[in-house]
C-alpha cells in the first residue's frame, strides 16, 4: 500500500486504543480547563488555559502541524480505497476546533469565521 503522508509521531498519540490513531475526547468538560472567553485584552492568561487543556489530552500536534493530515486515500496497486485514518484525524480536528471557538469572547468569534483547521 501507497500512504503520501506518515501517520502521526509515536509521541502524539500516547493513551489511544490500538484501532484509533487520533485521540478523540469527546466527553471532556472545557470549562474546567478554560474559565475565560479570549478577549481582545487577556491572550496571555487564555492561551495559559488553552493550552494546558490541549496539552493535556495529547492534541497540541494538531496546532503545532506535527499531527499532519494523512491522504483521504491510499492506492494498492491498481485499487484506491478510503484511508480510514482521515475521517479519524478529521473528526479530532474539528472537536479541537469547537473547543477553541467556545472559549473566544463574540467580538474574537467574529476573526476566525472562515478558518477549516484548528491550527488556522
Amino acid at each position: 500500500a501507497i500512504v503520501k503522508k506518515g501517520p502521526p509521531m509515536a509521541s502524539s498519540i500516547a493513551h489511544i486504543t490500538s484501532n484509533q490513531k487520533f485521540h478523540y475526547p469527546s466527553t471532556l468538560n472545557v470549562a474546567t480547563f478554560v474559565s475565560i472567553k479570549l478577549s481582545q485584552t487577556n491572550f496571555l492568561l487564555w492561551k495559559t488555559q488553552v493550552l494546558c487543556l490541549i496539552e493535556s489530552q495529547y492534541l497540541q500536534g494538531f496546532i503545532s502541524g506535527g499531527i499532519t493530515s494523512p491522504d483521504q486515500f491510499i492506492i494498492t496497486g491498481s485499487k484506491q480505497q478510503i484511508n480510514l485514518d482521515y475521517p479519524q484525524r478529521k473528526k479530532s480536528d474539528r472537536l479541537l476546533r469547537g473547543w477553541i471557538r467556545g472559549t473566544l469572547s463574540e467580538d474574537v468569534l467574529g476573526l476566525v469565521v472562515g478558518l477549516e483547521t484548528a491550527q488556522q
